[in-house]
């Protein structure tokens, strides 16, 4: 006797950018693609997908540097921006208290500069109002994302410790 197949009802799903790539088709066709390989491949990777954007006809394809020499230089200042983005300093309070670690350096964009302009060291953004008051938008907008990230993720496992986050979260003013 044959088995009865159960009719699944097919995944769907709305794709949207956080930030869009250069050059990168619509979220939903990057999305629907990105699922394809996953299928084929049975696992997503970067370097699945620079392999299969190779072909010029790729749907991702202009979305990467060909050019061994550009991309070899873009490598590098993305390495530098790694670096930038790990660098912190270490705060010794002038009152008892235990010290802590902050950022050394701020991405322009993160305190509302154009992004092709300078890193900004945070004595400078904690000294400054304008560039102060953008990160601390950055920062809460940045929580927000968290906090909409910890409601979405359903995991009667962690629910209870979630909770407690969601309700210090709640409890930040700025």
């Amino acid at each position: 006797m044959a088995k009865k197949k159960t009719k699944v009802k097919k995944e769907t799903a709305s794709f949207g950018w956080a930030f869009q790539p250069k050059n990168a088709p619509s979220a939903n066709i990057t999305g629907e693609y990105m699922q394809k390989l996953r299928k084929q491949k049975g696992e997503i990777t970067p370097q699945i997908l620079v392999k299969s954007s190779k072909n010029k006809k790729a749907v991702l394809h202009n979305c990467f540097e060909w050019n061994d020499t550009i991309a070899a230089e873009q490598h590098r200042i993305d390495q530098a921006r790694y670096i930038l983005r790990m660098i912190v300093i270490t705060v010794e309070p002038e009152e008892p208290s235990e010290s802590y670690q902050i950022r050394a350096y701020i991405p322009p964009k993160e305190i509302g500069q154009p992004s092709n302009t300078s890193y900004i060291y945070i004595g400078e953004v904690l000294k400054t109002h304008d560039y102060s008051a953008a990160y601390a938008k950055q920062l809460l907008n940045r929580l927000k994302e968290t906090t909409q990230i910890i409601k979405n993720f359903n995991n009667a496992k962690l629910s209870k410790t979630f909770a407690k986050v969601l309700k210090a979260i709640d409890n930040v003013k700025i």
